[in-house]
């Protein structure tokens, strides 16, 4: 039994140093170094001196392969991965090719725009006034609607009778008297002062004065006798006796800026420049000021001196009025000095498409307001 045990732990001593035992050719035998009747410490001594470099040993006369394996090291297997990639959006616009060292960042292309327009404001003509018989006969009279087959064709594609219209022009060119309707309003609180008159603050103090024909917006403010009102940018207090009253639709003459403005229902829908009567020429030198009328509308008008017009509204008693000047250059009215030099003999030159509008949207009795 104890032979067993012995040869047991033997053969497993040794099994175990096979671990670190090379592999080699060369044979032990272990029965010439080791007395097996002292097992433990002819075992000690032995193992304490073999050498490593056999795999086989003898034990009574029998050769023991001892099996040895160099020890594996267990190797984490790094699986190598593409770093991650970052998708960037894909520009089409100026992509420059560059070596895979280089970061190029695209540049971004702003896309030219239109400069911005300026967009000017509609102006939205109103509708004309329906006239009367005596109305239309007077521009019969002024030769608006032509003459012989003309007229008459002109006058009933308008809707108007032709005898009717043609009686009554032979009534008035015979001293009939005539009916011009009043289609002046004042709603809005347009008004002008006759004269020259000073201006007060809220205490009746006076600030300054006024000058003569000046057009002014009146306020529901009142106080003392006295209303307030706007002049240009300036706000002040006119006594209510000193200014007068003018119609929604008027027409305004500015000498001093050399513009005519005209009103419909208090709507601007003209601003014009224009060329007015020289300081030192005609019957009252220049263009008269003050407040005065349309009185009639003239056509294929001849004047002294050959000059000619297409259409002639005339607003005061001294033979001026609004007209065409076909003679003069564009630039001309755009100059606003060119009246100083150049002027005419009171009359208001005008473009032709601004004269056309005048005479469109006027009616006999309009205000018309000329100031400097």
């Amino acid at each position: 039994m104890k032979k067993k045990i012995f040869t047991f732990l033997t053969a497993l001593m040794l099994f175990l140093t096979g671990f670190f035992i090379k592999k080699s050719s060369e044979k032990i035998d272990i029965s010439k170094v080791i007395d097996i009747s002292k097992p433990k410490e002819k075992l000690e001594e032995f193992l304490s001196n073999i050498k490593k470099e056999s795999n086989q040993i003898i034990v009574n006369n029998e050769i023991i392969e001892i099996e040895t394996k160099p020890i594996e090291t267990t190797e984490e297997t790094i699986i190598e991965t593409e770093p991650e990639q970052t998708i960037e959006p894909i520009i089409k616009e100026n992509i420059t090719e560059t070596t895979e060292s280089e970061t190029v960042i695209p540049e971004t292309t702003i896309p030219e725009t239109e400069p911005e327009q300026t967009i000017e404001p509609e102006v939205i003509l109103p509708e004309k006034h329906l006239l009367t018989i005596d109305e239309i006969a007077l521009e019969v009279i002024g030769g608006k609607w032509g003459t012989g087959e003309t007229r008459k064709n002109l006058l009933e594609a308008e809707g108007y009778n032709y005898n009717e219209v043609s009686k009554r022009v032979n009534e008035i060119m015979a001293g009939s008297p005539y009916t011009i309707p009043d289609r002046n309003t004042y709603y809005l609180n347009f008004a002008y002062v006759p004269k020259k008159v000073n201006v007060y603050d809220e205490f009746g103090n006076i600030e300054g004065t006024l000058s003569q024909y000046q057009k002014v917006l009146l306020t529901d403010t009142k106080i003392n006798g006295m209303t307030l009102v706007h002049f240009k940018n300036q706000t002040f207090y006119l006594k209510d006796e000193e200014y007068k009253l003018l119609s929604d639709s008027h027409i305004e003459i500015d000498i001093s800026e050399q513009k005519v403005y005209m009103y419909i229902d208090g709507n601007l829908i003209l601003e014009a420049n224009v060329v007015t009567g020289h300081p030192e020429k005609g019957s009252t030198l220049g263009t008269n000021l003050g407040r005065t009328e349309v009185y009639s509308k003239s056509y294929n008008v001849t004047f002294d001196g050959g000059k000619r017009s297409d259409m002639f509204i005339l607003f005061n008693w001294d033979g001026e009025g609004f007209h065409d000047a076909g003679w003069r250059e564009d630039w001309e009215f755009d100059d606003n000095k060119r009246y100083l030099t150049h002027g005419s003999n009171g009359c208001t030159n005008m473009r032709y498409e601004d004269v056309e509008i005048i005479e469109e949207y006027s009616y006999l009795g309009m205000h018309v307001l000329t100031h400097n």
